[in-house]
């Protein structure tokens, strides 16, 4: 199985992968699985998990005090500026 542990969709202002694109750029790599951690959201995760099922994991880049921190296997949103 690969897996690529994080990637952003447009819901973060530094991305373009739409569900469509990103399906295929996944399918072109033989890419199985991705974490969507897009900076301090779970909403762009969320949909495209429930658009793929078992093709995303939710995740969120989420902007701590002391960095930036990855959150993998999420149901709701982490506030940013938290400690570590």
């Amino acid at each position: 199985m690969r897996v690529d542990l994080h990637c952003h969709t447009i819901v973060s202002p530094d991305s373009l992968n739409t569900l469509d694109g990103l399906l295929r750029q996944m399918d072109r790599r033989d890419i199985d699985v991705v974490a969507i951690t897009d900076h301090d959201q779970v909403s762009g995760a969320i949909e495209y998990a429930r658009c793929a099922p078992g093709r995303f994991i939710i995740g969120e880049e989420i902007k701590t005090d002391q960095g930036e921190l990855l959150a993998l296997f999420l149901q709701e949103r982490v506030p940013p500026g938290l400690t570590v």
